[in-house]
C-alpha cells in the first residue's frame, strides 16, 4: 500500500523537530530559544573565523548589551527547564552546573556574534574600501594549534582572534622581526574587514 505524500513529510517532520528540539512537540518558549540560539552559534562560529578588527566604541556596547541579553535569555531558559529539574531529581546537579555557566557561555556566544559575525556583514555591505599602513610582526606557534604561522600587531588587537594566520610560505618570505604591513578591507563605525595583508615593499628593513 502506497504511504501518502502528507504522511512521509509529517514524519519527516516529527524526525527533524526530535533532532534539533529533542522533542517531537516542543513548545513555544523551547522553540524560541533554539531559533535564537542556533542563529546566533552560526553567527559566533563565522565572526570567531573571520578577519574583522571591531572598533572600541562599538565593542563596548556590544559588550553590554550581550551582557543583558545573556543575563535575561538564562532566566528565560531557566524559567522553562525549571519544571524538568524538580520533577527528575538526579539530574538537578547536573542542571545546576549547566545553570551556573550558561550565562557566561551565552554572553561569550552573544558577544562574538553581535560584534565579530553581524558587524563583519554589515561592514562588507556598508563600509567604504580602505588600506592601512601599520606595523605587525610575525610569530610561530610551536604547540598543536591548527593555526600556526600567525601575523600579530597592534591593529589586531580587537579581532578575534587578535591575530592573522598565513600560510607557511607567506611567513617564510617575511622578515624575522617587526615590519610595516599594507593592510586593505572595508571599514565602517563598526570596524575594520581584513581583505588581504601584505609587506610594504618600500620599507623592506625591520620596522623601528
Amino acid at each position: 500500500m502506497r504511504v501518502p505524500l502528507s504522511k512521509v513529510f509529517s514524519l519527516i517532520t516529527i524526525e527533524m523537530r526530535n533532532d534539533f528540539y529533542g522533542d517531537s512537540n516542543p513548545s513555544k518558549h523551547k522553540k524560541l530559544i533554539y531559533n535564537i540560539l542556533f542563529p546566533a552559534m552560526l553567527l559566533a562560529f563565522y565572526g570567531y573565523y573571520n578577519d574583522f578588527v571591531i572598533s572600541s566604541t562599538w565593542s563596548i556596547i556590544c559588550l553590554s548589551v550581550s551582557g543583558v541579553t545573556a543575563l535575561l535569555f538564562s532566566f528565560f531558559w531557566y524559567s522553562e527547564e525549571a519544571p524538568a529539574i524538580s520533577s527528575d531529581p538526579q539530574k538537578t546537579l547536573r542542571k545546576i552546573l549547566w545553570f551556573t555557566i550558561a550565562p557566561s557561555a551565552l554572553f561569550f556566544v552573544f558577544y562574538v556574534a553581535a560584534a565579530h559575525g553581524i558587524s563583519s556583514i554589515l561592514t562588507s555591505f556598508i563600509g567604504t574600501p580602505m588600506t592601512i599602513k601599520a606595523p605587525v610582526y610575525k610569530y610561530k606557534y610551536s604547540g598543536t594549534k591548527a593555526c600556526k604561522y600567525q601575523i600579530s600587531g597592534v591593529l589586531l588587537f580587537n579581532a578575534m582572534p587578535s591575530y592573522l594566520c598565513i600560510s607557511k610560505s607567506e611567513f617564510e618570505l617575511l622578515p624575522a622581526d617587526a615590519f610595516e604591513a599594507i593592510i586593505t578591507g572595508k571599514q565602517s563605525y563598526l570596524g575594520f574587514n581584513v581583505e588581504s595583508l601584505r609587506q610594504n615593499q618600500r620599507t623592506n628593513a625591520a620596522y623601528p
